[in-house]
């Protein structure tokens, strides 16, 4: 009599009518149906569809009907027929989907599993997956119930997805699902989640870039969350998270409570290898755990003593269960074996690291490859994040669909800041994106190698451009932008634009090589910085670019010194900034001054040298770098002023920034013959140097191939030479070397870096850059 009144009670509240039709659904043919779509398809408002244990391998749509759908456990209270009664999208799109307004519509007591997600809407250039598990648009008081929703997948929401709609959600579970953003639930534009206070529904070990379990987007509403079990008590925004774009917006999470969890986090190092093994406990490299993303649900964020996922050396693939995109925690360092990179292949999902609001985290040593992946999207990425740190990460060619290369960004009410230090993206090919982009955090960008990318979408596509970076502060030396393209004429190769208060903007550009690329009409390099401090382009060199009429526009104040511009376009450099004010101090620039071109000509002024003609190149291979170091004839050597400047240590080959009476121009210090016959012979020697750093003193133990005269001599960083540690004939064989770390006067020298260059009659074999610590 209970469960009767219960269910006449349920019906009410559902608003539907009880002299409505119900549809049978069962196997065996007995019922109405064999396929509960075809009972939604022959329903009409008000109507029920009751369903009968079994697994229906389907994609359900309401299509626009208020309607509900049952099992068995509506009716008996048995809590075993929603394990029974399986709804399995067959990775076919969302297992359940009202996409069309309905009113008053539920589902009660199903698994609903293996859906995918379905294509609502445009994110970087395509269609992505919304809503693996259940998706809804304009779904009025849409009711789930007593139902599993796990191991479903999409882009956005693996579990459930809802835009402009109300979802009441009442003792189910969300678990196991896997998302880009949101693995459980992703509430969208005035969406909202009643999570019922009394029949609590769990949601916990759900997977995700971003906010593994429950995230708000913008959605304008209050939303209170009340759960069983969570993944974490007392959770962390990485796993709920009420997303604002700005902070004035309406809309948060109010309560956030949750009973139970389904697991602890440790405060340790843990251990990850492809021959390693969930079921471990990743405590050491003897117990390993075998997916990424375990590691990082396990580990504890500890802003006072980050702790490392170790990688070990191998391919990470999703063809053998890894899971993409890895989303990084705050605090947390991913390090991949430093001997040998581990491969990061993701040959299913879009992007492969992601960082929202990862402040503080850190990946370092790490090759990703997207194989033939060509919905493959950016490699890594961070949103909104502190202080996050890369080195040594290779991103390998991908020919994609979407948006490729690396992607950072944030809003003026989110401060955000990232380095990079040693990153290099090879052919990037993509409509939209190929390379780097970065929009308002601030950057500090060291030996960033971008070569080989291809924009390739034309005015459909909006595309932008190689390295495009807009924000408040951006410090980038040794880096090189080389061999890339543009196929539609707007975007630039590099483009970068200041924001924020004029008055802390920061721009600095030190040993930069852009050369050899190809736009189809925009100048290869535009910059605008109208900042209280001018930008600041030291030793950098233009060349070979083309595409437009001029190779570099400057618009805003700026301070340009030692550095050359020859390129193939018909002038050099233009500035269309009426208030624009440029100084020059010691630069190449090709057919000056018929190449400039200046709107505010009385605030340009050319001071020091201003050298033209032919550069001096060592090298007319334009696609190669390192054809742009000086030849021993160059005219640009020596004719630089480096005071005041705080230039990098090394120039963009690692060799001393100053070598002999001054600086050099351009983004290369010529420190030894460069002609053909005197390139460094590696072959000719095998050296090792060690401990490096030192401290007392510096052991070098090297084996020639041939005799000769062998000289070893030591630099200090200006290029002085400090030490002639030998200069003698040697026999083939092995031989040893030690530096006490004293000049030729037999004073010990003090800390720093120096360099080390080894020539066998005459000619160099070796070169090392050594630290001495005290």
């Amino acid at each position: 009599m209970i469960m009767k009144q219960l269910a006449l009670l349920i019906c009410l509240m559902l608003g539907f009518s009880l002299g409505a039709t119900t549809w049978i659904v069962k196997q065996d043919g007995s019922g109405h149906f064999t396929q509960i779509q075809a009972a939604i398809n022959a329903s009409a408002h008000t109507d029920s569809i009751k369903v009968f244990p079994g697994t229906y391998v389907e994609n359900i749509d309401y299509s626009g009907k208020n309607i509900f759908i049952y099992s068995l456990e509506y009716t008996t209270g048995n809590s075993a027929y929603r394990d029974s009664t399986i709804i399995d999208g067959n990775q076919s799109g969302s297992v359940v989907k009202s996409v069309t307004a309905t009113t008053n519509c539920g589902i009660y007591g199903f698994t609903i599993t293996n859906g995918s997600g379905s294509p609502l809407t445009y994110y970087q250039g395509v269609l992505i997956n919304l809503g693996g598990g259940v998706a809804l648009i304009s779904a009025i008081q849409f009711k789930v119930d007593n139902c599993n929703i796990e191991n479903n997948r999409a882009i956005w929401g693996g579990g459930i997805w809802l835009y402009q709609s109300t979802l009441y959600l009442s003792d189910s579970i969300v678990s196991q699902n896997y998302a880009t953003a949101g693995g459980g639930i992703n509430i969208s534009y005035y969406g909202q989640v009643v999570f019922d206070q009394i029949n609590r529904s769990s949601v916990y070990n759900n997977i995700a870039g971003v906010v593994q379990d429950i995230i708000a987007a913008d959605s304008r509403l209050d939303t209170n969350v009340y759960l069983d079990m969570g993944s974490v008590s007392p959770t962390t925004d990485y796993y709920v998270f009420y997303q604002k774009s700005f902070y004035d917006w309406p809309g948060s999470f109010p309560v956030v409570d949750i009973q139970r969890a389904y697991r602890g986090e440790v405060n340790q190092d843990l251990f990850v290898s492809p021959q390693g093994n969930d079921e471990n406990d990743g405590l050491s490299n003897m117990s390993p755990f075998k997916s990424i993303y375990k590691a990082l649900q396990y580990i504890a964020s500890d802003s006072l003593n980050l702790k490392v996922i170790h990688l070990a050396s191998g391919i990470y693939s999703s063809s053998d269960d890894q899971f993409f995109p890895i989303g990084m925690k705050p605090f947390v360092r991913l390090v991949g074996d430093p001997e040998s990179f581990p491969i990061l292949e993701n040959l299913y999902f879009r992007e492969t690291i992601v960082g929202g609001r990862s402040h503080g985290s850190q990946i370092e040593n790490i090759i990703c490859d997207f194989g033939d992946n060509h919905n493959g999207a950016v490699a890594v990425g961070a949103g909104g994040a502190r202080n996050v740190f890369i080195k040594n990460v290779t991103i390998n060619p991908l020919n994609t669909v979407s948006y490729a290369g690396m992607s950072f960004g944030t809003n003026n009410e989110l401060p955000a800041s990232y380095t990079l230090e040693n990153v290099k993206i090879f052919g990037q090919n993509s409509p939209f994106q190929a390379g780097f982009y970065s929009y308002m955090p601030d950057a500090m960008i060291s030996n960033l190698t971008i070569e080989n990318c291809n924009v390739t979408g034309g005015e459909l596509e909006n595309p932008t451009s190689i390295f495009y970076y807009h924000g408040n502060k951006l410090q980038m030396h040794n880096s090189q932008l080389t061999n890339n393209s543009i196929s539609y004429n707007g975007p630039n190769i590099l483009c970068v634009g200041s924001d924020g208060n004029q008055s802390t903007r920061e721009l600095k550009l030190d040993n930069v090589l852009i050369a050899n690329n190809q736009t189809a009409g925009a100048p290869p390099v535009f910059i605008a910085a109208f900042n209280d401090n001018p930008a600041i382009i030291n030793n950098c060199t233009f060349a070979n670019n083309s595409g437009s009429t001029y190779a570099v526009q400057l618009n805003g104040n700026f301070v340009v010194n030692n550095s050359i511009f020859d390129n193939d376009t018909t002038r050099e450099i233009r500035s269309a900034g009426s208030t624009s004010q440029i100084q020059f101090n010691n630069n190449f620039i090709r057919n000056y001054p018929a190449s400039t071109s200046f709107e505010a000509f009385n605030n340009v002024s050319f001071n020091g040298v201003v050298l033209t003609g032919d550069p001096g190149f060592c090298s007319s291979v334009a696609s190669d770098p390192l054809s742009y170091r000086l030849s021993n004839s160059s005219i640009c050597r020596d004719m630089g002023d480096a005071t005041g400047l705080e230039l990098p240590e090394t120039d963009l080959a690692g060799n001393p920034r100053i070598y002999g009476a001054a600086v050099d121009l351009g983004c290369y210090e010529w420190n030894y013959p460069v002609s053909v016959g005197d390139e460094l012979s590696p072959a000719a020697v095998q050296l090792s140097t060690f401990p490096n750093p030192f401290t007392e003193q510096l052991t070098l133990l090297f084996n020639t191939k041939q005799q000769g005269r062998i000289s070893c001599e030591f630099y200090n960083i200006k290029g002085q030479k400090v030490r002639s540690l030998t200069d003698m004939h040697y026999s083939s064989g092995d031989h040893m070397l030690v530096w006490d770390g004293c000049d030729n006067s037999g004073m010990k020298l003090g800390s720093g870096i120096y360099f080390m260059r080894m020539q066998l009659d005459g000619k160099v074999i070796a070169t090392r850059k050594m630290i001495m610590a005290k």
